[in-house]
């Protein structure tokens, strides 16, 4: 299978396909995809090709569903598990069986015993990742389709689900939506698949782990799904030239909340721009910079009028991840005396203190 995709690098992208929502189309065949998942995860891991293999060959496999229906893996008990998929040819649908095979071989593993959602989720995107690292070195082309895809249905698994569970957890009535899996089991698959040794992930894939467990391996990996600081260095001050200081300073803070979102996108661009200008105006906003001058976050705050040692940040934006290293520079600024209360509108406790 790699010698066949390896003289397929030509003709594997079919014309200048734009990257939307079903990828490059590919001549692989959905056979092809089944045997090219199942070398991946045998690549992946190696110690249990037997049993990949004997899942490759034994599953009863529909790849021409209904494009209707989602996809999915039935456990048979005694007998091999059953998948269908709807293979339209995308790189979207090879994720697809890459995914679906990773739960046919777990099911297989575990030879009947339960597993929660989360693990078996978390087995099949680890076979998602298993699939991309394969093709890296063979097909830049075809990779560079496959991330693409993948990267969207981040989209999905990471914002859409994300806000679900967020909902549910406000609301204890909620009925049970399987959805609010994928984001804990996509979260541990990115964080676990490169950083833990292969004995440990085959652990994870198999379900030996707890969810607990897993979780709590994933957030020592605190860095896992921190967005790269694109922004550029910022200049040094130009004191003869206040008021370019000025926008130079709203321009960071516009640039931080682009990418932080969570309440000032939707306010409309005068209000934003006034809010800030105040700020600016009253001194009572600060922006973080890191050590190679880049920011990483700003603060905004207001005085309480009838009790000055009281301080209410109305505004966190720390975009990449960096929200302790902003607090920690914000309590330098402030005296050792205030009272730094945070505002948390959508939480059940409306205000906190910082520290």
């Amino acid at each position: 299978m790699r010698d066949f995709l390896f003289h397929q690098q030509a003709n594997s992208v079919v014309g200048n396909v734009k990257v939307d929502d079903k990828q490059a189309c590919l001549t692989l065949t959905a056979n092809d995809g089944w045997e090219l998942a199942a070398e991946a995860l045998s690549l992946k891991f190696p110690m249990l090709k037997r049993e990949i293999d004997t899942v490759k060959k034994g599953c009863e496999v529909n790849f021409y569903a209904s494009k209707k229906d989602p996809p999915y893996t039935l456990d048979r008990g005694d007998d091999f598990p059953y998948v269908s998929v709807c293979y339209r040819g995308y790189t979207s649908d090879l994720i697809c069986i890459a995914h679906e095979f990773g739960h046919a071989v777990q099911l297989f593993l575990s030879a009947g015993k339960f597993l929660p959602p989360v693990l078996r989720e978390l087995a099949a995107f680890i076979s998602e990742l298993a699939l991309i690292e394969c093709l890296r070195d063979l097909n830049s082309e075809m990779t560079a389709y496959l991330v693409a895809s993948w990267s969207q249905e981040n989209k999905v698994y990471l914002t859409d689900n994300v806000r679900k569970l967020e909902l549910v957890l406000k609301d204890e009535k909620s009925p049970y939506d399987y959805c609010w899996n994928y984001p804990i089991a996509r979260y541990c698959a990115i964080a676990l698949s490169d950083s833990l040794p292969v004995v440990q992930l085959e652990e994870v894939f198999r379900g030996l782990w707890s969810v607990e467990k897993c979780v709590n391996a994933a957030c020592d990996k605190k860095d896992v799904l921190a967005m790269r600081n694109y922004l550029p260095e910022v200049p040094a001050l130009d004191k003869e030239k206040p008021a370019l200081n000025a926008y130079r300073s709203l321009g960071m803070m516009a640039l931080l909340d682009i990418d932080y979102w969570q309440g000032e996108s939707e306010k409309r661009i005068e209000d934003y721009y006034a809010g800030l200008l105040g700020h600016l105006q009253k001194r009572s906003s600060m922006i973080a910079i890191n050590d190679v001058k880049k920011p990483i976050g700003y603060v905004a705050w207001e005085i309480d009028s009838d009790k000055p040692e009281v301080i209410n940040l109305t505004r966190q934006a720390a975009p990449f991840g960096d929200h302790l290293e902003v607090l920690k520079k914000l309590k330098q600024r402030l005296p050792d005396d205030a009272v730094v209360i945070s505002k948390h509108m959508r939480s059940s406790r409306k205000e906190q203190s910082v520290w």
